[in-house]
């Protein structure tokens, strides 16, 4: 049974390793130039209590994202 669970390990590990597999997970500049145009291009609230009074007007839920330095990239 370990053996079974050894090599389905490895096997999973050296699926990442592939050069395709690889090249899937590089997103184009473009890519994530147009991501953080969407981003900053939406209203967000600089106060918690400001968005829970309005999710809770709305009857909408809040999204939360905490971030540590500059959404357009320059951190």
């Amino acid at each position: 049974m370990r053996r079974i669970a050894f090599l389905s390990a490895l096997l999973c590990a050296s699926t990442l390793m592939l050069p395709g597999s690889a090249s899937q997970l590089v997103v184009s500049g473009q890519t994530t130039h147009a991501g953080i145009q969407k981003l900053n291009s939406v209203s967000w609230y600089r106060s918690l209590a400001q968005a829970q009074a309005e999710a809770l007007r709305s009857g909408k839920m809040i999204f939360w994202l905490h971030i540590l330095g500059n959404v357009d990239g320059a951190t």
